[in-house]
């Protein structure tokens, strides 16, 4: 008999617990698939201009670093919209 208010006490602790975890990584799935989604639309809008550009002007960029510079600005944009998501929806504060 000890059992059966001890199994209904860990289904009541349990519940709210697993239902907060669930929350949790449905709302960090989410934000993973739009941040995702919104950097592959500008990388490739960026991969469209820098396509339309001269030879000549390519690879005076190339020469200045101007792709690792790109790579460096969408690595920060991308970490600031993590880093945003995280302190809304989680401890951070």
């Amino acid at each position: 008999m000890a059992l059966i208010p001890l199994g209904s006490f860990l289904s009541a602790a349990a519940a709210p617990l697993v239902r907060n975890v669930l929350a949790a990584l449905g709302i960090g799935i989410l934000s993973y698939a739009a941040v995702t989604a919104l950097m592959a639309a500008l990388v490739a809008q960026a991969h469209t201009y820098w396509g339309g550009m001269p030879d000549m002007v390519l690879a005076l960029l190339g020469l200045a670093g101007m792709g690792q510079g790109m790579g460096i600005i969408v690595g920060a944009l991308t970490f600031r919209v993590g880093l945003s998501a995280l302190s809304r929806y989680g401890k951070l504060p």
